[in-house]
């Protein structure tokens, strides 16, 4: 008798362990979720309540935006979406790049490779008339489109 109260007894403790474990899972991640949702900057915040403003957003967070502050805001974003929202918005509408490297170096900080592409395009036809045959060849390998890669090869032939 006692040995199958203490069967019983095992079996009851492993089914209470096994809700008790649960319950602390769900609530870790219950806890986990919120903590990792919740803006973790000014601008972030100010993106959730009004998605479309990011040039307002940015003014909110500093007043005087260049080129390197606007990117150095995209780190204090969490969300990728808005992090790839607010890339675009330094890359086309804050300043143009001083030269061929550096417009390079952003455009490949994008996530998104239709976006990736399309800016190492912007940075072809901005600086167009300096590229070099080589450096033509080089960008057309940093594309993740293998497409747009052939199709800036087949425009490289036409330097020197």
């Amino acid at each position: 008798m006692q040995k199958s109260q203490s069967m019983l007894n095992v079996k009851m403790n492993s089914k209470v362990k096994s809700s008790i474990s649960a319950l602390f899972l769900t609530a870790f991640m219950l806890l986990t979720t919120a903590f990792t949702n919740a803006p973790s900057s000014t601008l972030e915040k100010c993106l959730d309540e009004q998605p479309n403003e990011i040039r307002e957003c940015l003014g909110k967070t500093s007043k005087h935006i260049t080129l390197s502050s606007c990117f150095e805001q995209v780190n204090t974003v969490k969300s990728n979406y808005l992090k790839e929202n607010v890339r675009e918005y330094c890359f086309y509408h804050i300043s143009e790049f001083p030269n061929l490297k550096s417009c390079v170096a952003k455009a490949r900080q994008f996530t998104d490779a239709e976006n990736h592409d399309a800016a190492l395009f912007n940075c072809y036809s901005q600086f167009e008339s300096t590229i070099n045959k080589a450096t033509c060849e080089t960008m057309s390998k940093m594309f993740r489109f293998p497409e747009k890669g052939r199709y800036l090869k087949s425009n490289c032939s036409n330097l020197n």
